[in-house]
């Protein structure tokens, strides 16, 4: 059997290139590698004829269709990141081929560890194929979550393929914050409006708002209703979670803050309760109206509702200044946003008198906060809020570093202890330091009752419990701060709280007498305790650590060589002066080195 085959836009029969064909029984096959003709791998049209012999030399031949060969590859343009927060981003492109666009695969990987998180067969796998949302743009979400829940520097390369195997290739990459990343701020009233695109069930959103002493946006009357229209209006998401929930179907609603939902702008339609299930209230991309959802919903984020009348855990005045340390964890461009507000700032600090007088009720309050320093603009080129140098620094050990584990490091953060560290600037277990003149002039006036003028004395604050030195690298312990402040009516007993379960937990040998833990990180806990022992019972030598909010990888110290140690963690929510425990998680071993 013998195959000749050419380009008939190049040739004629009489130039074929005759190639040997195989015989199973009574079925023959050749494989054409356009390599092989003398036109070479070439666009265009081709034909092969088929010849057949028997044995005594008769030989029998037919022709076949003209076969047209795509040699052009996909075209591939306007490669970027059009979203990202906390939990990943999105990469939009524009892929376009005359013969059809096959398949756009978004394979990812973090900094951390090379390529151990990439996607399985990325070439043709579905969980990591991009869709396409309308004429030739595609998108394609990554999630932190399918990547060992790693923040930092991300790569993500795109290969576009048509239906005949070519295909055009382009990179983008993204670094994920730590934290929360507010979208967008907006003043209404006497209270700021933030926007996420993070997606938490409502209990998380819940727990979150706590933490910024916040509440999830409630809407009153048409004039606020315009206000979140305009925030949700040119967003990726397609609900934003507001504060209205219902205890069952047929039941009132009600805000987060315990009152009546009076003024309404639902879609239409709704609400509907599909499922039976939909007891929670959100708004709608684009036109703002309102949708009953679930309790979570993976294209979602929510809207934030900040007081301008937060309660400072402290106040004193230095030279012609009163400086202000609140212990609310709002992300770093919020709280700036908040001080400004008010007619202040972030704290600027310019002498060692200065930071030692700062540093001395840091300490006492036994918290980190953020000051007015940053990196944002130029790398390792930090400057205060007003734009001017930084001059005087007070660094801790080896800072600052920009460590890549937090999604890089741009704001700079006071310890406890007075010493400066770089950090992400969305933290939610760090507080602010603001800085007004002794008779702050503020565009919206705080009720007289929550906020100190600069000659009374703070109203008390319980203090956070005493937690351990954190290290220069390391984030900063979490505290339970109890603000004077409630917008909900929630009574919570211990008794009604439950803790999920810690999963995912992995144990892995690091330097010597030391121990890397990792696990499944959730939110809705205000931390974590993890164990270890030399015995599966958890009797012999045994200790327990705690970690804040956002652990999720810790290094075990000082443990005995060539031991075999057990390991476990479990999670905690504080409820009032009490802490209530989840299960302990499945135990792992591992032998030190």
């Amino acid at each position: 059997m013998e195959f000749p085959s050419w380009n008939t836009d190049k040739h004629r029969g009489e130039d074929a290139n005759w190639i040997q064909g195989s015989v199973s029984g009574n079925t023959a096959s050749a494989r054409i590698s356009l390599s092989s003709l003398k036109s070479g791998a070439v666009q265009g049209n081709y034909v092969t004829h088929i010849y057949a012999w028997d044995s005594s030399g008769n030989k029998s031949g037919v022709p076949t269709s003209i076969v047209y060969i795509d040699r052009t590859a996909p075209t591939l343009t306007d490669i970027k990141v059009v979203e990202k927060d906390s939990k990943g981003y999105t990469v939009e492109c524009k892929a376009s081929d005359a013969s059809g666009v096959d398949r756009v695969q978004f394979p990812t990987w973090t900094a951390k560890n090379d390529q151990d998180d990439i996607a399985k067969d990325w070439w043709t796998n579905q969980a990591v194929r991009g869709t396409r949302v309308s004429g030739d743009t595609y998108r394609f979400r990554v999630n932190i979550s399918e990547h060992n829940n790693e923040v930092g520097s991300y790569v993500t390369h795109i290969y576009v393929y048509d239906k005949y195997g070519n295909y055009s290739c382009g990179r983008s990459g993204c670094v994920v914050p730590l934290g929360l990343l507010p979208q967008k701020i907006v003043k209404y009233g006497n209270s700021l409006l933030s926007l996420y695109n993070e997606n938490y069930s409502w209990d998380e959103m819940k727990t979150l708002s706590g933490k910024l002493q916040s509440k999830l946006a409630e809407v009153e009357d048409a004039k606020k209703q315009q206000v979140i229209t305009n925030l949700v209006s040119d967003q990726i998401r397609q609900y934003y979670y507001i504060g209205g929930s219902q205890a069952g179907k047929g039941q009132p609603w009600k805000w987060q803050s315990g009152s009546s939902v009076t003024y309404t702008n639902w879609d239409a339609a709704q609400p509907d309760c599909a499922g039976n299930s939909e007891f929670y209230m959100a708004a709608i991309r684009g036109h703002g109206r309102w949708n009953d959802m679930p309790s979570s919903y993976i294209y979602s984020g929510f809207i934030l509702e900040t007081p301008l009348n937060l309660k400072p855990a402290a106040e004193i005045t230095y030279g012609n200044k009163v400086y202000r340390f609140y212990t609310a964890g709002i992300p770093y461009a919020l709280a700036e946003r908040y001080c400004k507000e008010l007619g202040g700032n972030l704290v600027k600090i310019e002498s060692e008198e200065k930071n030692n007088v700062i540093a001395q009720k840091v300490k006492e309050l036994n918290k980190t906060f953020y000051i007015g320093a940053s990196d944002e603009k130029a790398e390792g080129k930090f400057v205060w809020r007003d734009g001017s140098a930084v001059t005087y620094t007070n660094w801790s050990q080896n800072e600052p570093n920009n460590t890549a584990d937090c999604g890089g490091e741009n704001y700079v953060q006071m310890y406890a202890n007075g010493k400066w560290n770089d950090y992400t600037g969305q933290n939610v277990d760090v507080g602010f330091i603001a800085e007004f003149d002794k008779t702050p002039t503020a565009t919206s006036t705080p009720a007289p009752t929550n906020t100190p003028n600069a000659t009374q004395k703070p109203q008390a604050t319980n203090r956070p419990q005493s937690t351990k030195k954190p290290q220069a690298t390391k984030k900063p312990s979490s505290q339970n701060d109890d603000a004077d402040y409630n917008w909900s009516n929630d009574d919570t007993s211990s008794d009604d709280v439950t803790v999920k379960k810690v999963t995912g937990v992995k144990v892995k040998k690091a330097a010597k007498k030391s121990l890397i833990v990792t696990w499944r990180w959730f939110v809705s806990q205000d931390g974590f305790e993890v164990q270890y022992a030399l015995n599966k019972s958890f009797t012999k030598k045994k200790k327990t650590k705690r970690y804040d909010l956002y652990a999720e990888r810790v290094k075990l110290r000082g443990l005995k060589r060539k031991k075999t140690y057990y390991v476990r963690v479990r999670a905690f929510k504080k409820v009032g002066t009490k802490k209530v425990y989840g299960k302990w998680s499945i135990t792992k071993k591992c032998k030190v080195k």
